[in-house]
């Protein structure tokens, strides 16, 4: 088994409460143990093409054997939380478990099967092409192995080709019906959250409508400056014709903020400091423009 720890939409030091128990579950069966992990945002689960190092830093764990060793993976978390009281489950770097020899337990190789039991789509569609597709790092010889995903990650390209659940068929959408009455609509996102305003809302139909790349360290850093860069490009491309008046930039459109605790405090300083953009400045106001302001 590899395990990759979350720390995100559950307590942030919580992967002990479900690691220990069952690395003891597992050394009941035979030939059954955690092989390789990490924290999801460090390694495999990258998603939207904004960060493949993060996939190539699991597929050297998880297949390679190639990550810092550990006697189980309850020692390595036990000992990055000791190393750094600050980090947190989906932070953890990658780890292999090692048997008393060094030699890695459970490297993935030919003939074996690999199944990914992940539901969501947006975090798992890069490792599924690492199995069963290109991928723009080098993976080595890449094991032949029989992969399936719990889900059909993909609708467009139809990945993984094996999956455990026949995906839903999804009509009749929000955006279908808005199309239908004659309503436009303006969806925009950082690249982090683009799937949020497409294809989570379009039956698992994507499309983007920007190609550029925010890494999940920049998005955990300092999600005030992604707003504002997002805020001053959609006031580009939606208002091109009052490109020129930042200063009235939510008279056109206006983005919700996250204001997060992971938001850096230089982060928070810099996007409103003086040498700041307009736009920037702009943004990080909430709610400066009235309801009525909006166009």
């Amino acid at each position: 088994m590899h395990a990759l720890t979350d720390g995100r939409d559950v307590s942030e030091r919580s992967a002990l409460t479900w690691i220990t128990p069952l690395e003891a579950e597992l050394a009941a069966l035979p030939d059954a143990a955690i092989a390789s992990g990490g924290g999801r945002m460090r390694i495999t689960m990258d998603r939207y093409e904004a960060d493949w190092a993060m996939v190539q830093r699991g597929w050297n764990a998880h297949v390679r054997g190639v990550a810092r060793p550990f006697l189980s993976a309850t020692a390595a978390i036990e000992a990055m939380y000791a190393e750094d009281p600050k980090t947190n489950d989906q932070l953890l770097d990658a780890f292999v478990v090692v048997d008393g020899a060094g030699v890695p337990r459970g490297t993935i190789r030919d003939g074996d099967a690999v199944v990914l039991f992940n539901f969501r789509g947006d975090r798992a569609i890069e490792i599924s092409r690492a199995f069963v597709g290109e991928v723009p790092f080098n993976r080595g010889k890449p094991p032949s192995v029989t992969f399936a995903g719990m889900m059909l990650y993909d609708g467009d390209t139809q990945l993984p080709p094996r999956y455990l659940v026949e995906p839903p068929a999804i009509g009749n959408t929000v955006g279908e019906q808005l199309v239908r009455a004659g309503l436009r609509t303006f969806a925009v996102s950082e690249t982090q959250k683009f799937g949020h305003v497409t294809y989570f809302f379009n039956g698992n139909r994507s499309g983007r409508l920007c190609a550029s790349a925010v890494t999940a360290s920049v998005y955990i850093a300092s999600p005030l400056r992604i707003a504002a860069d997002t805020s001053h490009r959609a006031w580009t491309v939606g208002c091109p014709r009052r490109s020129g008046a930042s200063s009235m930039m939510s008279s056109c459109i206006r983005v919700k903020l996250w204001n997060s605790s992971t938001a850096t405090a230089a982060g928070r300083a810099a996007a409103r400091s003086p040498s700041a953009s307009a736009a920037t400045r702009v943004s990080t106001g909430r709610n400066r423009f009235p309801p009525s302001a909006i166009k």
